[in-house]
């Protein structure tokens, strides 16, 4: 809960600008950014896993929520959300 505390109060979350990257009736990924700093929210709400090709850049980002990808790509769980961010609040909020 600390986390999730931690995100919401982010500066991505509180007054960021928002970027839809893919959405559908059951699957939604779109990025926050506020300045330097970004967090890409991928939800999906099928019955069955969603495999997503990363952006250039993000393969390697802090992962918050879900698993890390692999070779490029963010294997997000039925039902499931990742949540990935990079910028100067991603080290603070790891800590």
């Amino acid at each position: 809960y600390k986390l999730l505390g931690k995100l919401r109060k982010s500066p991505p979350l509180i007054d960021g600008e928002s970027i839809p990257l893919y959405v559908e009736e059951n699957y939604i990924s779109y990025i926050r950014k506020k300045g330097e700093d970004e967090m890409l929210i991928v939800i999906n709400r099928n019955d069955t896993p969603v495999d997503v090709w990363l952006l250039p850049g993000w393969k390697d980002e802090a992962v918050i929520i879900g698993e890390k990808p692999a070779d490029g790509i963010l294997k997000v769980p039925p039902l499931g959300i990742v949540i990935m961010c990079r910028g100067n609040f991603a080290k603070n909020i790891l800590k």
